[in-house]
């Protein structure tokens, strides 16, 4: 003879008697509940082999405050993803068009945009008219324009 197992839920300070699958219910939800308001808003402590705490592993979920004093930034420029995926894709696509640059061609952008020096200061350096440098300057990124439309 097979004794059923009686199941009991605290319901305002009463027992009350329920089926398995309620109760199962009740105390799966209760656990579920407790893990939300505490188990992930709670550091760990980290011990060692002789059980002394040795750091402190933050929270699953942290405060803001927390991560502000951790360092983080959340500037926001205002620039959306969609943006910057486009800039990123316009840079890589501007990187490979200076590849099919000549290296004079290449050199004379180099010098002007990425070490940023003057047209003046390229000109007294080398020895080019001013002029001269402007022109070519212009033509380069006239072609550099067309290579990225293709």
């Amino acid at each position: 003879m097979s004794e059923e197992k009686i199941y009991r839920i605290s319901v305002r300070g009463k027992l009350v008697e329920v089926d398995r699958d309620l109760y199962l219910y009740f105390y799966r939800s209760r656990r579920r509940l407790d893990y939300y308001e505490h188990d992930i808003k709670t550091e760990v402590a980290i011990r060692d082999e002789n059980g002394e705490i040795t750091g402190y592993m933050p929270s699953k979920e942290d405060s803001l405050d927390r991560i502000l004093e951790s360092g983080a930034d959340f500037c926001d420029d205002g620039e959306s993803i969609e943006d910057l995926v486009i800039r990123k894709l316009m840079a890589e696509k501007l990187q490979q068009c200076l590849l099919l640059l000549e290296p004079d061609e290449r050199s004379l952008i180099d010098e002007l945009f990425f070490n940023g020096k003057s047209e003046r200061q390229l000109a007294a350096e080398t020895g080019i008219p001013r002029m001269t440098i402007c022109s070519r300057k212009y033509k380069i990124l006239f072609k550099l324009r067309k290579l990225l439309e293709k």
